[in-house]
């Protein structure tokens, strides 16, 4: 039996978590707390919920907590890195 199903032809985008990210997460050290990192295009899973991160923009390291609600983003889509233009009145 031959099932035809149509589909789109989008692209599906790959789940990338980088492989530091990840060994770091799963130590449970009270000195790694916030974690400094500058990958951004890892995607966030339920292994990072609940932890402290600094996550460097260009310039500086911002941190934030990690909740449920981030899931399957990315870390970059949480903080703008380029400067808003202020125009002059």
């Amino acid at each position: 039996m031959i099932l035809n199903s149509k589909t789109n032809n989008k692209k599906v985008k790959k789940f990338f978590v980088n492989n530091k990210l990840i060994l770091i997460s799963l130590i449970n050290d009270k000195r790694l707390n916030e974690l400094k990192m500058k990958c951004r295009s890892s995607q966030i899973s339920k292994l990072f919920n609940d932890k402290k991160y600094n996550l460097y923009n260009g310039y500086t390291y911002k941190n934030f907590d990690i909740e449920k609600k981030f899931n399957h983003l990315k870390f970059g889509e949480l903080f703008m890195t380029r400067k808003l233009p202020k125009h002059k009145k």
